[in-house]
């Protein structure tokens, strides 16, 4: 029976060769790797180098190369020496029945060595990207508006100069983790305009020399849900009555704000001479910040400057119609 004295001494005689171990990861991302003890029990040890993505969601590949984490093989050895004391007695009987004993003992050792050999091993995985889809919306007085006005062939991403272009990040089912069914962490969103302003339509018959104007805003969108984000609320105030509120708790848009300033004052988007001109197509960029440092959309305000595999989800373009001002102006477009 052994003893646990007895165990911990045996595990003591254990060499282990090589003594440390080589754990490392490699892949498409950054390399790295740790000494770990043979003689240990294990740990946790954190891999910070998954910067690209081998697969979005949806399981569409990214990169063909997997990640793969990978340990060496070690083995142990334990020589032993194992010493047998027996202790007995020797018999005789002579002929009248009388039994003579002598006490005898005897030793013997037993020596070996015990191997046991630990196979490396190595496990590949996929690192998934998070991702996200932009959407743009009117207000539902615009959607009245778009109703019953004389561009019957609207399409849904028409949009009058001025009137204001809601912005929503949103997750979808596909956006969940393929192994965990969670949706992404995401810890900010904004979205951006950058556009080039136009000259009006009698300015350019009358030539006048202009020079364009650049529209730059940005709105930081705030949480609604787990996988919703929108623009935050405001009160509308009206311009006629100091104190008082055309509207209450509305949704700002993306395009709320000044475009940029000159010497007569605020230009703004909805600007008829200078800002965004019927006929023309704009759009709208997101950048969302997710867990874990990355990023995904477009860097304000560079439309060359994606992140992500999916740009297309990341933006939304817009058509203008006509002024908003001079659609509210011209009642004979209301039917």
């Amino acid at each position: 029976t052994a003893t646990p004295g007895w165990i911990a001494d045996a595990k003591s005689l254990a060499v282990y060769n090589p003594a440390m171990l080589d754990l490392k990861v490699t892949g498409p991302g950054t390399p790295q790797q740790w000494q770990v003890s043979s003689a240990g029990t294990g740990g946790d040890y954190i891999y910070t180098g998954t910067i690209v993505p081998t697969q979005t969601t949806w399981r569409q590949v990214l990169n063909a190369q997997k990640y793969k984490v990978e340990i060496n093989g070690f083995v142990i050895t334990m020589d032993y020496n194992i010493q047998f004391d027996v202790s007995y007695e020797s018999c005789t009987e002579d002929d009248d029945g009388n039994e003579t004993c002598e006490p005898h003992s005897l030793t013997q050792n037993m020596t070996g060595r015990y191997t046991i050999t630990v196979k490396g091993g190595e496990r590949e995985f996929e690192v998934f990207e998070p991702n996200f889809t932009l959407t743009i919306h009117k207000t539902p007085e615009w959607q009245q508006i778009h109703a019953k006005d004389e561009y019957k062939n609207s399409k849904p991403n028409d949009w009058y100069a001025g009137e204001a272009i809601l912005t929503h990040v949103n997750l979808e089912p596909r956006h969940k983790h393929p192994v965990s069914g969670k949706y992404p962490v995401i810890l900010s969103a904004t979205t951006w305009m950058r556009e080039q302003g136009g000259v009006a339509a009698w300015m350019k018959r009358a030539k006048v020399k202009e020079r364009p104007y650049w529209h730059q805003v940005s709105l930081n969108l705030v949480k609604s849900s787990e996988t919703l984000w929108t623009g935050p609320k405001r009160d509308i105030p009206d311009p006629n009555h100091p104190g008082k509120y055309l509207l209450r708790n509305r949704e700002k848009g993306v395009d709320d704000g000044v475009g940029r300033h000159d010497k007569t004052g605020q230009i703004t988007m909805g600007d008829i001479w200078h800002g965004l001109q019927p006929g023309e197509t704009y759009s709208v960029q997101a950048l969302v910040s997710f867990k874990f440092g990355v990023d995904k959309g477009y860097r304000p305000f560079d439309k060359a400057a994606t992140l992500g595999s999916q740009a297309a989800d990341y933006k939304q373009q817009l058509t203008i119609i006509d002024n908003a001002l001079s659609r509210v102006l011209n009642f004979t477009q209301i039917k």
